[in-house]
């Protein structure tokens, strides 16, 4: 396994921001940090809010719920992976003509 974020970018009240996404090892869980583009600092309170939101956020699809469990990065013949492992719990199954 490689240590590593996957970076991506986004505004939130006029300013620009630069977000990793990265596992906390300590806790188990996605940790996000946003890094303002403007003053090249940390916004802590950005980044707690957006750490919560990616580790209770649930997709429900038709009865079956997927939810963030680990992260890994990785490198497979010079081409980068980022490799998800979801919680998945079914309350029914998706109906046969449902389509995602």
């Amino acid at each position: 396994m490689n240590s590593g974020s996957v970076i991506f970018y986004g505004s939130t009240q006029q300013e620009e921001y630069q977000f990793a996404l990265r596992k906390d090892d300590n806790k188990g869980e996605a940790q996000i940090i946003a890094t303002s583009m403007d003053t090249i600092s940390v916004n802590t309170e950005l980044s707690e809010r957006m750490s919560d939101f990616f580790n209770n956020l649930i997709f429900e699809l038709d009865g079956t719920y997927l939810k963030f469990q680990d992260m890994q990065l990785t490198s497979v013949k010079k081409n980068d992976w980022l490799m998800l492992q979801l919680n998945i719990k079914v309350h029914k199954f998706p109906s046969k003509g449902l389509s995602f």
